[in-house]
């Protein structure tokens, strides 16, 4: 070996070396001041395009070239071992400069050969990189991916992944490093790679200084390679590597932070909204469409109840309200004279004033009595509400549109004259609004829907303000199956604060429950005017069956398996494992161990097909479902992968809760990773029409945009690694479709639940973990799964042509459709 020369860079110094390619892959570890060796990177100059600058082309077949990057350690020197010697270089700091500016000066091409090697072409054996820095209390959450590669036959992938943070000096940051996936693949040319995804605990002061070490430990002697030890810290076997990230990870801090901004936390809203408002010029072209076209205009009344010492706020409702484009029958002003005065002078000509003293109650059954004859819809706004020009022509057109019974829009917070918090508001579904009162005001009714709900007929009613009142209304609205539609845009502005209004609310979701016959509890949610529901279990409880496709992967279905067993409070369950052709002798004894419990029955199946996989008939998914369903005999399902664990006891009782409501087919669950981040709390149909995880990758605790991954919602989709059904439902609509072998067989199937008008819902305090990436990034190693999940998605699209032309409403359609975290659109 020769050594070429030396320099510094920003994350790496450098080392450039030649070697006789008789010498194999070259190697190198560092020789620290604190005497703990470990593992550094070596880089081949080979393909990239840069092997000229230190092998000349005649010595080319005998010679390579080779960069050793040694991250910023107290360093006394690197040494650089080939199968039969072995080399020294001192790195001193001051000689190293010295070396640089001389190198800089008078070989630049040395310099350009050297830099950045390592993000050019490593060793070939191992790379890592820090995918994710998710900023946390305490300490930042790191996701690490390192590919490990066999490069010939002598190069083996067995062994456990190892991960560490050192610092400066060589030594261990504490922290144990979580192993999230490990998948075994193939790269572009064919290598083999061993893909392991980690997760570690690195604190935001000290992430510029470590570095991250990783190998296989195959519980060998390092006296293997170099009787002169390199310690336990890193074995430096061919698959040892490192890298350093020096500012990089505050980028990655940074970026992620913004990424993961949703909407009511953007701090750049005002702008956004600016850009997106309807304009003047539009409400003048809405007026002049009005006055060309009166057949097509709804006539609308619109309520304002104003309060005692509401004179003021009422005042600038009104003059929203007569600035609207779109005409008004009337503008009734209910409320006490002293009150009214004001708000009836500011609403125009159309205004006139009610006189009526009492609760909001009270005002508001007059004003719907005095209604003008030939009104067929009633507009309710608060004091509160400032309504942008166009709203009032957004909802009478979706209603008119629609025939629907109630019409709502978006709306935000106003605050000395600045917007901020907006709510942009999913479809309306009765699993959101008993966990919040999101739909808010104001609202467009029909005229006949107040009697038809028995609106304002309760005693209890008289006492509460009249935001309480519009969410009693909306609960009965779904109590008589009325039809509720949205224009999504934001039209609305709230002023001040809702103080008074949470006990009201809670007070109006109970007597709802009661109407419903439901036996629950309610209590206070995470913020005002939100709610967890705790619904009493029928006695007996209903049977589960729990369907658990698998084929070897021993350990991970022990680990499911006994979790489910010690940490599920509901009794009345079973298990039952499809076992689709297992050929491990370990799979085999695991399950005749866990057959042993009455609660754990292994159901065989043998795949069926000529498709074929790891040279093994390939492993329908769909088709395990359904085998399951016709040998088990519980009156609810649960699907569930073999790599979840259970967690906290309550998840199950949690799940078949969500009946309570009839209506309800299916159940989800919220799935956290093992490092404690979200990996599902919410599935939606993306711009492209593949299915996008809500709140993914947000700490677990995390309550998500408008508490979606706190409170239960319903949704389009959830997903089937833990997926509660009832047998009726899915007898019903035929089972899973056996054409969708393994991707998005639990879309189509929610879809085509939600098309026979039954609701999904999501129940995020059904916490369990799951270890097992999404098929669809697994599928990314293989050519072949990429293939089909695009086949599988091309037939859910056309399946579902209509769901997925007008978007998944789910989340709201002014929400950027490839955010994961409910950004704006930008």
């Amino acid at each position: 070996m020769e050594l070429l020369g030396a320099c510094s860079g920003d994350l790496y110094d450098y080392v450039a070396i030649r070697a006789p390619r008789s010498a194999g892959v070259l190697r190198a570890h560092l020789e620290l001041s604190s005497g703990k060796p470990i593992p550094t990177i070596v880089c081949s100059t080979g393909g990239s395009g840069r092997e000229d600058l230190l092998v000349s082309s005649i010595d080319r077949d005998a010679l390579a070239g080779w960069v050793v990057a040694v991250p910023h350690f107290d360093v006394d020197g690197v040494a650089v071992i080939t199968a039969d010697s072995q080399i020294r270089v001192p790195l001193v700091e001051r000689d190293l400069r010295r070396e640089t500016h001389r190198y800089e000066r008078r070989d630049p091409t040395l310099i350009l050969a050297m830099r950045h090697a390592e993000d050019r072409m490593a060793s070939g054996r191992t790379t890592i990189e820090v995918t994710q820095v998710v900023p946390a209390s305490g300490a930042d959450v790191w996701r690490v991916r390192v590919d490990y590669r066999s490069l010939d036959a002598a190069d083996s992938l067995e062994g456990t992944p190892a991960l560490r943070v050192l610092g400066s000096d060589g030594s261990q940051k504490p922290g144990v490093p979580i192993v999230l996936d490990d998948a075994l693949g193939a790269d572009d040319d064919g290598i083999p790679v061993r893909h392991v995804t980690f997760s570690i605990r690195v604190r935001p002061e000290e992430a510029e200084s470590v570095v991250i070490a990783a190998d296989l430990d195959r519980g060998e002697s390092p006296a293997r390679t170099d009787p002169t030890a390199l310690g336990r810290a890193i074995a430096p076997s061919a698959a040892a590597g490192v890298m350093a990230l020096g500012h990089a990870a505050a980028k990655l801090r940074s970026s992620f932070a913004v990424s993961t901004v949703d909407a009511e936390n953007d701090n750049g809203y005002e702008l956004w909204f600016d850009r997106h408002r309807f304009t003047w010029a539009d409400a003048e072209r809405q007026r002049s469409l009005c006055v060309a076209h009166p057949q097509e205009v709804l006539p609308v009344s619109v309520v304002l109840p104003v309060g005692s010492g509401q004179s003021d706020e009422a005042a600038k409702a009104a003059a929203t309200i007569s600035a609207q484009s779109y005409p008004v029958r009337e503008l009734l002003v209910v409320g006490a004279a002293y009150d009214c005065a004001a708000a009836t002078s500011s609403g125009g000509r159309r205004a006139r004033h009610l006189m009526v003293t009492g609760d909001a109650a009270t005002l508001v059954n007059a004003a719907l009595s005095a209604l003008d004859e030939s009104s067929t819809h009633v507009l309710l706004v608060s004091p509160k509400d400032r309504l942008e020009p166009s709203a009032l022509w957004c909802l009478a057109r979706v209603a008119q549109k629609t025939g629907c019974d109630i019409a709502y829009c978006d709306g935000d917070a106003m605050s000395n004259g600045h917007l901020s918090a907006p709510q942009m508001r999913p479809f309306a579904n009765l699993g959101k609004l008993r966990s919040m009162d999101y739909l808010g005001s104001p609202v467009l009714i029909s005229r006949s829907l107040p009697s038809r709900v028995g609106w304002l007929s309760d005693a209890s009613c008289e006492r509460w303000p009249f935001s309480t009142l519009l969410y009693d209304l909306e609960l009965r609205a779904f109590e008589s199956h009325a039809s509720f539609a949205q224009t999504p845009h934001v039209l609305s502005h709230r002023c001040g604060d809702e103080s008074g209004i949470h006990e009201g609310c809670r007070a109006a979701l109970q007597a709802h429950l009661a109407r419903c016959g439901v036996s629950a509890s309610v209590e206070d949610g995470p913020r005002p005017r939100s709610f967890l529901i705790r619904y009493e279990l029928p006695d007996p409880a209903p049977r589960v069956s729990i369907i658990l496709p698998n084929r070897d992967h021993a350990n991970s279905l022990e680990a499911c398996v006994r979790s489910l067993l010690a940490n599920t409070d509901y009794k009345n369950f079973e298990i039952a494992i499809i076992d689709c052709g297992s050929a491990e002798p370990a799979t085999h004894e695991l399950c005749r161990r866990l057959s042993a419990d009455s609660r754990v029955r292994v159901i065989g199946r043998s795949p069926e097909g000529g498709e074929t996989q790891g040279g093994q008939p390939a492993l329908n998914y769909s088709a395990s479902i359904n085998y399951g369903v016709a040998r088990t005999t519980g009156e609810l399902l649960l699907f569930l992968d073999n790599d979840v664990r259970a967690v906290d006891a309550a998840w199950l009782g949690e799940m078949v809760g969500q009946l309570n409501r009839p209506e309800v087919a299916i159940v989800g669950a919220k799935l956290l990773g093992e490092d404690g981040l979200v990996r599902h709390a919410g599935v939606v149909a993306d711009g492209s029409g593949r299915n996008m995880l809500l709140n993914r990758n947000i700490m677990g605790t995390a309550p998500g945009y408008l508490l979606s991954a706190a409170l239960p919602s319903d949704f389009n989709m959830v997903t089937g690694v833990c997926q509660l059904v009832r047998r009726e439902v899915f007898q019903k609509l035929g089972g899973y479709d056996e054409r969708l072998a393994v991707g998005y067989n639990d879309s189509d199937f929610c879809l085509r639940a939600r098309e026979a008008g039954y609701s999904v819902t999501l129940a995020p305090r059904a916490c369990l973990v799951h270890r097992g990436l999404s098929s669809c990034d697994e599928g990314e190693c293989n050519a072949d799964a990429r293939a089909r999940l695009f086949g599988e998605q091309g037939y859910i699209r056309g399946r579902h042509a209509s769901f997925f032309a007008r978007g998944d409403d789910a989340f709201s359609l002014e929400l950027d459709r490839w955010s994961e975290h409910c950004r704006l659109p930008w």
